[in-house]
């Protein structure tokens, strides 16, 4: 990729800007964005194609490449001159052509021998070299992905389990927004993007629907991001997130199953946009500091889970602290565990 056209790409389509029209809404305004990245990215590196480039067999040296070549000379001579040549030429070559093909054949099999050999030698003294990559990648091409060991029904099923049908999206909207709109202090601002975007990213996360990783998005210079902060702008005067935003690749990651099961457990991966990410971000950060201003909106001293500066050693400890207070004064401590199936889902 060539990040200097890939700048120069994104400065030039925001110099032209959205239009009017593309302006008026989030969801017109997250097309733009789409198509403003996509035209960069084409500008600026090759598409992936789904062929990958041919590797060297690991058997091949200098001698079989000129073997190849003499074969293939000898082949041309016999076929291009079948009509010309006399038959006692044609025989001759055609014999020669034989003798090259022989030899190329058993030069390919000595050097495939030796490969071999060499392969099994390095196995003691690298058990995670090359040997150890051959067979996983062997593996891994054999091995198909967990839907498509599975009939139709079965995956239909296992996605029903996963994401239960009905909850938010059945339920009416408790404020209508055709006339709401945000004050100046709550307008999201240009270095709250630049925050979370450029800095605290994964570079190396797996992109969303979009195929937009982190790293192209923490190149894409200042102008292009202030038409991001108004997009986000625009989903809360409207009051929406974007369809495409909500919208996920699914990856499922297998777990380990027992026999009488009738669905296979998986560990669900949604892959999200990241622009639509950011923007969760922000409003959730948001959040966490209106709660920290105010603690009587706050969560429950108790939860542990998915906070900042808090783990399961510090729940570990509030457990061991409440025991030991109880057995100190000889009480007794009782403690249930509650394990949530698809807690997070459901």
């Amino acid at each position: 990729m060539d990040p200097v056209m890939f700048r120069t790409a994104l400065e030039w389509s925001n110099s032209v800007g959205p239009s009017e029209e593309e302006l008026a809404s989030a969801t017109s305004m997250r097309s733009w964005l789409n198509r403003v990245m996509k035209e960069a990215c084409d500008a600026s590196a090759p598409r992936v194609g789904r062929r990958k480039q041919k590797r060297q067999t690991y058997w091949w040296n200098s001698t079989i490449a000129e073997k190849r070549g003499a074969c293939h000379r000898a082949r041309r001579t016999w076929t291009r001159n079948k009509g010309k040549d006399s038959p006692e030429i044609v025989n001759e070559n055609r014999a020669l052509h034989r003798q090259t093909k022989k030899e190329l054949c058993r030069e390919i099999a000595k050097a495939k021998n030796a490969a071999w050999r060499e392969l099994i030698s390095t196995i003691d003294a690298d058990p995670w070299g090359l040997p150890y990559k051959v067979v996983l990648n062997r593996l891994r091409r054999q091995s198909p992905s967990l839907t498509e060991t599975l009939d139709e029904e079965t995956v239909d099923r296992l996605l029903g389990s996963l994401f239960p049908p009905g909850g938010a999206q059945d339920l009416a909207p408790l404020t209508e927004w055709q006339e709401f709109r945000c004050e100046e202090d709550q307008l999201v601002y240009l270095s709250e993007i630049q925050r979370y975007m450029k800095k605290r990213t994964i570079a190396n996360k797996a992109p969303g629907l979009d195929g937009f990783k982190a790293t192209l998005w923490k190149r894409v210079p200042d102008c292009v991001l202030a038409n991001v902060t108004a997009c986000f702008n625009l989903c809360l005067n409207e009051g929406i997130l974007p369809t495409k935003w909500k919208r996920a690749g699914l990856v499922l990651i297998p777990k380990e199953a027992t026999p009488d099961e009738e669905l296979p457990k998986v560990r669900p991966i949604c892959l999200l946009d990241e622009v639509g990410k950011t923007l969760e971000r922000v409003i959730a950060c948001r959040m966490e500091e209106h709660m920290e201003r105010n603690p009587c909106f706050g969560l429950s001293v108790n939860q542990f889970g998915f906070r900042k500066q808090r783990s399961t050693c510090d729940a570990l400890n509030k457990v061991k602290g409440i025991t030991l207070g109880a057995v100190g004064v000889g009480e007794v401590a009782l403690a249930v565990s509650l394990d949530i199936a698809n807690a997070f889902n459901s």
